[in-house]
C-alpha cells in the first residue's frame, strides 16, 4: 500500500502536486534553452542572447579582413565616323560592362555628336586589360516608308545639331549588326586612378551614381580603318 501511495503522489491534484509537476517542467525549459544557446554560438547562428559571434567588424567579416575595392578609372571611348540616319555605333568587348553578344552591344551604344562623333563613358577597374571593337547597327525598318517609292533609298546622314539619346529597348527590338570594326581587336589598359588623375583635365572626371565618389576620367580615341 506504501508502494501503490508513492506511485500515485506525483497525479495527486493537490497543490503541491501541481507545484512540483510545473517545477519540473520549468527546469527542463532551462536546461533546453542553455542547450539551444551553446549550439547556436557553435554554429555561428545567433543564440537565444540574440548575439552571434561571427558579428562584423569595420574591415572585417566573420573574424576575417575584407578585401578593399579596386580603384575605378571612367574611359570615354570616342572616334570620328559618318553614318547614315538609320546606322548608329556600339561598342563589344572582353570585360565588364562590355560583352560579345548582342544584347551587351545593344546595352552599350555610343552617343553622336556634331562633327559624327562618337562616344561611350564607361567604368573599369584600373589595370584592367580590354579587348574590344565598335559595330554598326542598322534599323532593319527603315525601308517601311509610306512613300513607296522612297523605299529601298539610302536615308540622308544626321543632320546637323540632331543629338539623341539611344534607346537600348529599341536597339534590341530593330536594329541589327551590319558591320564590325576591321583588323584585329584594339587592346587598351586602363591606366592606374592616379595616373589618370594626373592627366585629367579640368571636368575630366565623374561623379559615380553614389553621389560622393569622384572618379577620373581617361579618354581612349580610336580610327576605324
Amino acid at each position: 500500500e506504501g508502494g501503490a501511495s508513492r506511485r500515485r503522489q506525483p497525479l495527486a491534484l493537490g497543490s503541491s502536486g501541481k507545484d512540483s509537476v510545473e517545477g519540473d517542467l520549468s527546469s527542463l525549459d532551462r536546461a533546453s534553452d542553455g542547450a539551444g544557446d551553446r549550439g547556436s554560438r557553435a554554429a555561428g547562428r545567433p543564440g537565444g542572447n540574440g548575439k552571434s559571434d561571427l558579428s562584423p567588424t569595420m574591415g572585417t567579416f566573420g573574424g576575417k579582413p575584407t578585401v578593399p575595392a579596386t580603384p575605378l578609372v571612367r574611359v570615354r571611348f570616342q572616334l570620328q565616323y559618318r553614318c547614315h540616319s538609320r546606322q548608329m555605333l556600339a561598342i563589344a568587348g572582353s570585360s565588364a560592362p562590355l560583352g560579345w553578344s548582342f544584347l551587351s552591344i545593344a546595352r552599350n551604344p555610343l552617343i553622336w555628336k556634331e562633327g559624327d562623333w562618337w562616344t561611350i563613358e564607361l567604368n573599369f577597374p584600373e589595370g584592367a586589360r580590354v579587348e574590344y571593337k565598335y559595330v554598326v547597327l542598322e534599323d532593319q525598318n527603315w525601308t517601311k516608308q509610306a512613300d513607296e517609292a522612297a523605299e529601298g533609298l539610302v536615308p540622308l546622314y544626321r543632320p546637323s545639331g540632331e543629338v539623341t539619346e539611344p534607346d537600348t529597348e529599341a536597339i534590341v527590338r530593330k536594329m541589327a549588326i551590319v558591320a564590325w570594326q576591321p583588323g584585329p581587336n584594339v587592346v587598351y589598359t586602363v591606366p592606374a586612378q592616379e595616373d589618370a588623375w594626373a592627366a585629367a583635365g579640368e571636368g575630366d572626371t565623374f561623379v559615380d551614381e553614389d553621389g560622393t565618389t569622384t572618379i577620373p576620367i581617361a579618354t581612349k580615341g580610336d580610327l576605324w580603318i
